[in-house]
């Protein structure tokens, strides 16, 4: 018997939000503390990795928000069709 199909692109975004958000939180985080900390976060000091980082971490947070507007415009849309 086939499974009922799920819409995997509204799936998938629900999935990613979360990961991408918890993601960002964590490069921008370990940033920030390896220029507040003295010893144990002084990779992230270096002007390579921490710009690495910031990157990703604001890559991440801002691919979180568009596929949060993203699924709340599908989730609106297919409400009003019913």
């Amino acid at each position: 018997m086939a499974s009922p199909r799920r819409p995997q692109g509204l799936w998938l975004k629900r999935t990613l939000i979360p990961v991408c958000f918890t993601l960002g939180v964590i490069c921008l985080g370990l940033v920030l503390l390896g220029f507040t900390s003295d010893l144990s976060f002084a990779v992230f000091r270096r002007p390579a990795i921490a710009a690495g980082f910031l990157i990703v971490g604001l890559v991440m947070l801002g691919l979180a928000v568009v596929y949060a507007m993203q699924l709340r415009y599908a989730l609106r849309r297919r409400a009003s069709r019913r």
